[in-house]
C-alpha cells in the first residue's frame, strides 16, 4: 500500500468531517476492524441521491459548503489502487443526523 496515498485519503475524510459537520458537533474516527475506518460527524443529513454523487469531481452536498468538491473524489480515486472502497451513510451509523464515510481496505 502507498502510505502517502493512504495518508491523503484519511486526511481528506477527516477534513471533510470537520468542515462539513455541525460546528458544535464532534467528529468521530473509528477503526471498525482491521479492514475498515469510519469518519463521521454530526449535522444535517444528506439525501441518498446526493450521497451517490459525492465522489464526482466538484460535487458538494450543499452550495453553502466550503471547498471545491474534490476531497471525496480524490479519496475514492486513491482508495481504488489500494483495493479499497469508499461508501457513505447519512444519517451516520447509530445517529439520527450527520454523515459517515467508510473506507474499507
Amino acid at each position: 500500500m502507498d502510505i502517502d496515498a493512504f495518508g491523503i485519503v484519511l486526511r481528506n475524510l477527516i477534513e471533510n468531517s470537520l468542515i462539513h459537520g455541525a460546528s458544535d458537533g464532534a467528529v468521530t474516527i473509528s477503526l471498525l476492524n482491521q479492514e475498515a475506518i469510519s469518519s463521521s460527524n454530526a449535522g444535517q443529513t444528506i439525501s441518498a441521491e446526493q450521497l451517490e454523487k459525492l465522489t464526482a469531481r466538484f460535487q458538494r452536498a450543499s452550495a453553502r459548503s466550503a471547498g471545491t468538491g474534490l476531497g471525496l473524489s480524490i479519496a475514492a480515486t486513491l482508495a481504488r489502487p489500494m483495493g479499497g472502497t469508499l461508501r457513505f451513510r447519512s444519517p451516520a451509523s447509530n445517529r439520527t443526523d450527520g454523515f459517515e464515510a467508510l473506507l474499507t481496505l
